[in-house]
């Protein structure tokens, strides 16, 4: 039999993490614009760990693509917003076809329809988080080679009827 000491703990950040995960950053005239590029599961986790270090009141905006319906939320509690947003998990990473921007005093966090997820913001603060989060500083983004059209998407009934009841749940009204 043999024994072992108390193993550490394993973060989804360790266990999912490739060597392809990272960001780039440009700065112009005053802003910071952070791109991260991970895959769709990575990607939803990354955006909903990074609203934990949005400040307390935010803004929200999200535009179904499938329906064409956008809603606006205005200073909305970042817990609530979190909590709402997480249940989102998986309809976002499975179905995509959804931008949701979350605002804060001096930063805007964007996830796409495709996918890809934005920081913009006046401080160089998210460089340093993003990388606490295990992402490499890039020089380059590598692109997709592919894009779905905004009315490409197929119909997703179940990932359409949960965007509908987050927003309802936060209170959002249409935009």
């Amino acid at each position: 039999m043999f024994f072992r000491g108390r193993e550490h703990e394993s973060t989804i950040w360790q266990r999912f993490h490739t060597s392809s995960d990272g960001f780039t950053v440009r700065r112009f005239d005053g802003l910071v614009e952070v791109v991260v590029s991970a895959n769709a599961d990575r990607l939803v986790d990354l955006f909903l760990a990074l609203l934990n270090e949005m400040p307390p009141a935010l803004s929200v905006e999200v535009h179904d693509v499938r329906t064409s319906q956008r809603w606006v939320g205005v200073d909305l509690a970042r817990p609530d917003v979190s909590a709402t947003l997480a249940r989102l998990k998986v309809s976002l990473s499975t179905w995509a076809g959804a931008e949701i921007c979350v605002y804060g005093s001096d930063v805007q966090l964007t996830i796409t329809p495709w996918l890809e997820l934005y920081v913009h913001s006046t401080s160089e603060r998210w460089v340093f988080v993003l990388t606490g989060y295990g992402l490499q500083l890039r020089e380059h983004r590598t692109s997709r080679s592919w894009r779905l059209p905004a009315d490409g998407f197929p119909r997703a009934e179940d990932a359409s009827a949960a965007l509908r009841q987050a927003v309802d749940k936060l209170g959002m009204e249409p935009a």
